[in-house]
């Protein structure tokens, strides 16, 4: 590792339309430091970019830049990432990290400038700032473009000793389960389930 106490070296930005496997390997070692620093859970959605790379839709626009990443010479130190679900019309999350070491430079600012300015290139009607509630540096980054809050997201983990003791208790018990395409008439629960 560089002495960070000198200041960087030799900074740079790519910006990428998707995740590349090389890129892909230095998100995943960032993500591994920051969330070791803090004890916190990042929605970067890597996986689902890698996977989803080859495979464009009419709606996206070849052109979109979702990768907003930011080095130091080799190393990878900052990151923003644009995620779009449902198409053109759902609104744009945005999420992103900076190495522990590196922080209150003005990375995470300038790579949120440049994706704020993506952002209003695609007209996007609504964009989503996401954090950990327990991060201090990305609620104080949110509070600094003063994003107002909306709602919160909650992960499930299943936990392995928890689900080999149900199923010795459903041993007993029968399931009549029956699977249907959804109808006009479900739209009120399909709705519902999803809020």
């Amino acid at each position: 590792m560089k002495n960070v106490k000198a200041g960087l070296t030799e900074p740079w930005i790519k910006l990428a339309g998707s995740i590349g496997q090389e890129d892909y390997v230095l998100l995943c070692e960032l993500y591994k430091v920051c969330i070791q620093y803090e004890q916190i859970a990042l929605k970067l959605e890597l996986e689902y970019k890698r996977e989803s790379a080859n495979i464009k839709t009419q709606e996206q626009d070849q052109f979109d830049v979702n990768e907003f990443l930011y080095f130091d010479g080799k190393q990878l130190i900052g990151y923003f990432g644009i995620c779009s679900f449902g198409g053109t019309a759902s609104p744009l999350e945005i999420t992103g990290m900076v190495h522990p070491d590196y922080r209150r430079r003005g990375i995470a600012s300038k790579l949120y400038e440049l994706v704020f300015a993506e952002c209003k290139r695609r007209k996007a009607g609504e964009i989503l700032g996401l954090s950990d509630k327990k991060s201090i540096s990305g609620q104080k980054f949110l509070e600094k473009i003063k994003a107002e809050y909306r709602y919160s997201e909650y992960e499930m983990y299943l936990r392995e000793e928890n689900r080999k003791q149900d199923e010795k208790q459903d041993e007993n018990l029968s399931y009549d389960i029956q699977l249907r395409k959804a109808t006009n008439e479900d739209a009120y629960e399909v709705a519902y389930q999803n809020s």
